[in-house]
């Protein structure tokens, strides 16, 4: 990718990107002999353009008052910068802890170290890390001539660090307020080693003009670096006046360019062919494509055949391991089998040999026999004998089990009534200290005191007897609550009849009211209209006194009318506020009516609901007695 040569050189201030021929686009041969035409008018400037125009071979360098001296390269003094990166963000600290900790560890850090050293070192730890980095620069760092301070600032700043480092944070490497600061500084050190590390690409890019890249960002990258190695050299080239090394630079940038557009064109023709084998086999494979629904029929038809062979070689797998089983077994018979004949044939030998060597006669044998006939029966006579005893004893062992059953179905019911009843445990209202509640003991079924068979309880003496006085006074407690209740139905009773006299004597209270309210209603409205007969004989009055023309007697007139109109207004006041006094009475009245009605049905409700808590719990006591005919049918 070889930059256009425009007819005189580029200032260095502005790096136009447009200048260098696209990827893959080449150079033309036009283009490369007008850029070699151009290089024979002189060297141009390099140095931004300034007033002075194209007649100026140099701009302003070469202006009458400056011709005798170079312009300066150094950069004026600018004031302090403000560090822009968030060294007390945590995260940022963390990363770069990280940073630090791993350029450590892998170039042969002699000292132990770890993310928690670093997140708050001391002085020590921090002289012993920054020496390390610095001598990766310089050897020579910390020989003893400055301090500690002095040394890293002066280093720091001939590094070209962009940022300030104070020397009181250097003393106070680990507080809070500084460490930030110089873990930046640190990161900024360990990138820059990194930097150094790096391996860099040939600066000429001789014998690897066409090497091949894996992608175009990659391609990017060096050509990049290739440009401002070359801007590097040609500016230094510029700088000393070397026209002839700024050409050869020039052509070895253009050359270096051009071997990258072959690769890429290469690459691109590679890519073209690969593309037109793609077509073809997009193209065969859209042509077979018509047999595709043929084929996925035949496909699922296969599959079908497929998942019956599967099934059909489960179960002959399952058959032949039930086969295998089946051999196993048979097998394992076989050989027991022979092992029971091998020793009934051992046995038999050794009869007959026993046989061969017996001195017993024939008659001997027979009386053998037929005492062992005789040993034989009465074997199965006690044999039948026996089985007689062991049926009758199972007999009575299944009576006893079936007795012992009910007998403890009994005592259950008899403890969980007990409960009920508040005798067991022996602590219990109505125990009084007594055992009530029977455990069966079987290991003294046998003995003849029955309390010890039932648990040390004295069923005839004392649970029976307890039980006995206990229903008697069960029976006396609900006559007693049998007449409550029924006195409780009495009061209910009257309670209700004169619930209902108070209603009634409400709603006759409330009649009363609502006539005395119409007839105050009437009185209202017959004063209402004799003040306005009232009204209109004075608006005649006034009509008439107007007419009046003599004064003495129009002044009269007036007082009269107003006499009678005061006489009015003081009758219609009294009136009214005897209207007041009696309605008040007849509201107070009512009012009261009401609220001896309210307290009255308050009273009904509460004895009613304490009336319904007694009948409840008089039910619950009668519960639990037992009618003295059933308990009587049962001992029976």
């Amino acid at each position: 990718m070889a930059p256009k040569v425009p007819s005189r050189r580029k200032t260095l201030s502005v790096v136009n990107e447009n200048s260098r021929v696209p990827v893959g686009g080449g150079t033309s041969d036009s283009s490369k002999k007008s850029s070699r035409s151009t290089k024979s008018r002189g060297r141009m400037s390099m140095a931004p353009r300034m007033a002075g125009g194209e007649n100026n071979p140099r701009g302003s360098d070469f202006s009458p008052s400056r011709r005798d001296r170079r312009k300066s390269i150094i950069p004026p003094p600018t004031t302090a910068k403000t560090d822009p990166r968030p060294l007390t963000d945590k995260a940022y600290m963390n990363a770069s802890i990280r940073t630090v900790l791993q350029f450590l560890n892998s170039n042969g850090y002699e000292y132990p170290v770890s993310h928690k050293v670093l997140t708050r070192p001391s002085g020590k730890d921090f002289s012993q890390v920054v020496t390390f980095l610095l001598r990766k620069v310089d050897h020579t760092f910390m020989d003893g001539t400055l301090k500690f301070e002095d040394e890293v600032s002066m280093a720091f700043k001939f590094l070209g660090y962009p940022f300030p480092i104070s020397k009181t944070a250097l003393v106070a490497a680990g507080a809070p307020h500084t460490w930030p600061t110089l873990l930046g500084a640190l990161t900024w050190l360990v990138e820059l080693l990194q930097c150094e590390e790096a391996d860099v690409p040939e600066a000429r890019g001789e014998g690897d003009e066409a090497a091949a890249f894996s992608s175009l960002d990659e391609l990017a990258i060096k050509s990049d670096k290739q440009f401002f190695l070359y801007l590097a050299d040609a500016y230094s080239a510029f700088l000393v006046g070397d026209d002839k090394k700024q050409e050869i630079l020039e052509l070895e940038l253009i050359d270096f360019f051009e071997g990258d557009n072959q690769v890429i064109l290469g690459e691109v023709e590679r890519l073209t062919d690969v593309n037109a084998g793609i077509v073809e086999t997009v193209e065969d494979l859209m042509k077979r494509s018509e047999d595709l629904p043929s084929m996925e029929k035949k496909r699922e038809a296969l599959a079908v055949d497929l998942e019956k062979f599967h099934s059909l070689v489960a179960q002959m797998e399952n058959h032949k391991a039930t086969c295998n089983q089946n051999v196993e077994e048979r097998t394992a018979e076989f050989k027991r089998h022979d092992e029971e004949l091998e020793q009934v044939t051992l046995r038999v030998d050794i009869l007959k040999e026993k046989l061969k060597t017996q001195t017993f006669s024939v008659d001997d044998v027979k009386k053998m026999q037929n005492q062992k006939e005789r040993i034989m029966d009465s074997i199965e006579r006690v044999s039948n004998s026996k089985q007689a005893y062991n049926k009758a004893k199972w007999e009575r062992e299944m009576e006893f089990s079936n007795l012992l059953e009910q007998l403890e179905a009994l005592v259950m019911k008899y403890n969980s009534e007990g409960k009920e009843l508040a005798l067991i445990p022996e602590s219990a209202k109505n125990a009084q200290g007594k055992r009530f509640m029977i455990e069966i003991d079987k290991a003294n079924a046998h003995e003849v005191d029955q309390s010890k068979f039932l648990g040390g309880v004295d069923v005839q003496n004392v649970a029976k007897k307890s039980i006995s006085e206990l229903k008697t006074k069960y029976v006396e407690q609900t006559a007693e609550a049998k007449r409550e209740f029924l006195e409780l139905q009495d009061t209910l009773e009257s309670s209700k009849k004169l619930s209902k006299e108070l209603l009634d004597g409400i709603d006759i209270f409330t009649g009363k009211q609502a006539k005395h309210e119409e007839g105050l209603n009437r009185e209202i409205e017959g004063q209402e209209s004799i003040l306005k007969i009232r009204l209109k004989e004075v608006e005649s009055v006034e009509t008439v006194v107007s007419a009046m023309r003599d004064p003495v007697s129009l002044e009269e007139a007036i007082t009269k009318n107003q006499r009678k109109c005061a006489e009015l207004e003081v009758l219609r006041l009294q009136y009214q506020q005897d209207s007041i006094l009696r309605k008040r009475a007849v509201h107070d009245e009512i009012e009261n009516a009401i609220r001896l009605c309210h307290d009255h049905t308050e009273y009904q409700q509460k004895k009613v609901l304490e009336l319904d808590s007694f009948i409840q719990d008089s039910k619950n006591n009668l519960d639990h007695v037992v009618d003295p005919n059933f308990r009587g049918s049962s001992n029976e």
